[in-house]
């Protein structure tokens, strides 16, 4: 999904991220920040701004290492 963000291939990283929260049941946190940065750079930027802020206030109970992760791909990606 990186490097889709990196080709800024929005379409095809939010169908992989809606592929990926099928597959596992919405449990991965992960995918949901994914589809909202691609999300806000499709257009759909209320959308997607208010996807990243639940995946921050999830990540709140989980490992500073997966902030960290978070936050530098909400960082690099995520305008």
């Amino acid at each position: 999904m990186q490097n889709l963000c990196a080709s800024q291939k929005w379409q095809q990283l939010l169908d992989m991220t809606d592929a990926q929260i099928r597959e596992t049941d919405g449990n991965w946190v992960g995918a949901y920040a994914f589809k909202g940065i691609a999300l806000k750079h499709l257009g759909n930027s209320d959308e997607g701004t208010a996807m990243v802020s639940q995946v921050s206030d999830l990540l709140i109970s989980r490992s500073s290492e997966k902030r960290q992760q978070f936050n530098a791909l909400v960082s690099r990606f995520g305008t």
